[in-house]
């Protein structure tokens, strides 16, 4: 007689309450808060290195900017917190109010919810999965993934890329320099025309990158130092003017994109003289260009809240295929936990496969024909495992339907 049984959940249980995850991120943390666990290449390491000597077998630690988060299967996070402390300038007080630590079923979310983007500040920003492939890599380096880790990271990407490929959860513009060069495409004709970018930091840096991959028009840099627009400009393959012919750039160009971030106007009404159509956007904090030159005749005037509409339609859809995404997850949550029940029968499975392949030789010709022989065993008991959870019995029928004459495969 076939008995049922039914240790699958207990099993799934078992390996789910043994998955943390400890860290500290944008939502409880300042930006101040998050550098101070900020985890280095070498810190992690040496973290991974420490890890391994205190017997955990499987952790990999994501540190960006928003986040410094350790993955880890084990008993008690309190080891962890120790090694989190001791490879970075984290304060224990600091962790407390503003760290956190999550387990079981919240932390697996956890991870799937960060793979995906739905925990990032810009929601559906596609860049930590990066990161998190990145992190993963440099664990594996160190064997310090196993492989329930390993099949717990698979799920989560498989996840992330359907919501990546089924839902609209990160497309659209996300960041100002692109939702300035999405303003441009939607209201102003920029073929042929001259643009100029007045400013070469950080964020005019984007910027120029983003006009390069769409548009063609003829393309000028200037910066109030001029050897920082040269170097730019030789970098990137624009041209560049000096500053004291700022004037006169203004007056040639059809677009001008402002981002100096000056404590006085840096664009004046006197620059413009109303012979032609001409754009400004100002992209500064605090503005650059005199609210006077909205009087000059042609002059179209566009300021970071023209530029932000774009962004917050942006988001409006991303929060519009939240319950899509969140579906896909769930799904890809139920997969994991199957097949954690499954588990349970790994012993059951390799043992069948190596007595299979010992008794075959007597009774199957062929090496290729053994080997697709037993494989189509193991996949039909494994399905079998699966469906209907009658242990002794379908290993009791793997063996028989194997070793009786059948037909070649």
């Amino acid at each position: 007689m076939c008995v049922l049984i039914s240790e699958g959940n207990y099993m799934a249980e078992q390996i789910i309450s043994r998955f943390f995850v400890v860290g500290i991120n944008y939502r409880t943390a300042s930006a101040e808060q998050r550098s101070m666990f900020s985890l280095s290449e070498t810190a992690y390491t040496l973290l991974l290195q420490d890890a391994k000597q205190a017997n955990i077998r499987s952790l990999f630690a994501l540190s960006t900017c928003n986040r410094s988060e350790i993955y880890f299967f084990g008993h008690d996070e309190s080891i962890i917190v120790d090694l989190f402390l001791r490879h970075t300038k984290g304060d224990i007080n600091v962790f407390k109010t503003a760290g956190f630590v999550k387990r079981g079923t919240v932390a697996f979310e956890h991870l799937f919810n960060v793979a995906a983007g739905f925990d990032s500040q810009i929601l559906g920003d596609y860049e930590v999965l990066g990161q998190l492939k990145k992190a993963v890599l440099i664990s594996r380096g160190y064997d310090m993934i196993g492989p329930v880790m390993d099949r717990t990271i698979n799920f989560a990407q498989q996840a992330s890329k359907a919501i990546k490929t089924k839902t609209h959860l990160s497309t659209g513009t996300v960041s100002v320099s692109y939702a300035a060069v999405e303003w441009l495409k939607n209201n102003i004709q920029t073929r042929d025309k001259k643009i100029l970018l007045f400013g070469t930091g950080k964020f005019g840096r984007n910027i120029a990158k983003n006009l390069r991959h769409y548009f063609e028009s003829n393309i000028v840099v200037i910066n109030r130092t001029d050897e920082t627009a040269k170097q730019f400009a030789e970098e990137t393959g624009l041209n560049w003017r000096p500053f004291n012919a700022l004037k006169n750039v203004v007056q040639e160009a059809d677009v001008i994109i402002v981002c100096t971030h000056s404590s006085e106007y840096t664009i004046l009404p006197e620059f413009l003289t109303g012979e032609k159509p001409q754009c400004i956007m100002d992209l500064s904090v605090p503005l650059n260009v005199h609210p006077d030159v909205t009087n000059i005749n042609g002059v179209q005037l566009a300021g970071i809240d023209e530029v932000s509409q774009i962004l917050r339609h942006t988001m409006e859809k991303r929060k519009g295929e939240l319950p899509k995404a969140k579906a896909i997850i769930s799904e890809y949550l139920g997969e994991l936990n199957s097949w954690m029940q499954m588990q349970r029968y790994s012993p059951i499975i390799k043992e069948l496969k190596s007595k299979l392949h010992q008794l075959s030789p007597a009774h199957v010709d062929g090496t290729q024909l053994v080997s697709c022989r037993v494989n189509k065993t193991i996949s039909e008991l494994a399905v079998n495992l699966r469906e209907k959870n009658e242990k002794g019995c379908l290993y009791i029928h793997a063996f028989k339907d194997f070793l009786q004459p059948g037909v070649a495969e």
